[in-house]
């Protein structure tokens, strides 16, 4: 008994094995154009014969031919699904059980005559490919069983699974299962999204947060008391280089990027800029200091919208400097600000190692 088929197609296999065959069509003198090595009917049938008892389940995935035949087989059950070329008239009476198309005997098993794509969560058993294909294709794994592909010889279903052929293949429950998961993480990502002149409030309160622990942590000059103000976040928001990172609809960080040319970085001391190409430039970084990742966040974002980017941050401030060296930014040398104070600066490239 091969419980891994659904109950409706268990009882094929209550006496005996399942074996399974494609497109022997019987008779079909054309078939030696396709092939010329196919082979006369009685043969196929003896070596049909050879392997299928009187207890055995035969399944004939269509193009079945000379209907005489089939009287020949001695299986106890003979199972056909039509084929292309087959009329269901023909073979009433010589199949116990016929099916008009693909037939899902079990979780990860599809039976049809022409083969089907698109299906990774199942393997797909079918004929009607005299020429045979990959066994991976279009995402679904596929076991071509035409006649001469499989030397006339039908397949036993039950060594096929005993021999671990569904053991790759993972069943639609767990890809549902690893959709729902993967969606729920999207959702639990954060957002990011250009800055409006309604969030101003919620920015410099922000940015409030940030100096308050840059403060706390030895880091009292990198801003200052009236540093960023209104006027430069208008004007960041107004160029279109102020962004927000939402987390479940919060403003929880916010950052401005720049593509182009920065004028601070022209002269660099104690190193050199890694690579000389097109660039944006983070300023501003600046989280709420309770949602994790915000760095990071505006790290990957950027580095989405172009190959290169560069920063910079002041030496007393640690945690900006552990976030920058964490996600592979590398360090250069230093640069000075408008008025005068130092920075050190970092680059990173697509595809450098984070």
């Amino acid at each position: 008994m091969i419980l891994t088929l659904y109950e409706p197609f268990r009882h094929w296999s209550e006496t005996g094995s399942v074996y399974i065959l494609s497109d022997p069509h019987f008779g079909d003198s054309d078939c030696r154009l396709m092939d010329p090595g196919w082979i006369e009917p009685e043969e196929q049938v003896s070596r049909i014969n050879a392997m299928v008892m009187k207890n055995d389940t035969f399944v004939c995935l269509g193009d079945v031919g000379d209907a005489s035949f089939v009287k020949q087989i001695k299986a106890g059950k003979k199972i056909l699904l039509l084929g292309n070329h087959d009329k269901k008239k023909d073979y009433k009476g010589l199949f116990d059980e016929i099916y008009d198309g693909p037939l899902l005997i079990a979780e990860k098993i599809l039976l049809s005559h022409e083969p089907v794509y698109g299906l990774p969560w199942c393997l797909n058993i079918h004929g009607h490919d005299h020429s045979n294909m990959e066994s991976y294709k279009e995402g679904c794994k596929h076991l071509n069983l035409a006649a001469n592909v499989c030397g006339y010889t039908p397949v036993s279903l039950g060594k096929l699974i005993k021999g671990g052929i569904l053991s790759d293949v993972t069943s639609i429950h767990r890809i549902t299962i690893n959709d729902r998961v993967i969606e729920k993480k999207e959702k639990l990502k954060m957002k990011i999204r250009k800055s409006r002149c309604e969030d101003i409030s919620e920015i410099m309160n922000i940015i409030s947060i940030a100096k308050e622990y840059m403060i706390a942590h030895g880091n009292s000059t990198q801003w200052g008391a009236d540093y960023p103000g209104e006027e430069v976040l208008k004007s960041d928001i107004m160029n279109n280089n102020s962004y927000v990172i939402m987390d479940n609809g919060r403003i929880v960080g916010t950052f401005t990027f720049i593509m182009g040319d920065e004028p601070t970085y022209q002269i660099i001391k104690n190193g050199e800029w890694h690579y000389d190409k097109v660039y944006g430039t983070i300023h501003r970084l600046a989280s709420n200091g309770i949602s994790k990742g915000v760095a990071r966040a505006c790290f990957e974002y950027c580095q989405n919208l172009i190959d290169y980017i560069r920063i910079d941050t002041h030496k007393d401030n640690i945690s900006m400097q552990k976030a920058i060296e964490n996600f592979g930014f590398r360090m250069c040398g230093n640069i000075y600000v408008e008025d005068g104070s130092e920075r050190i600066a970092y680059d990173k490239i697509r595809g450098q190692v984070s």
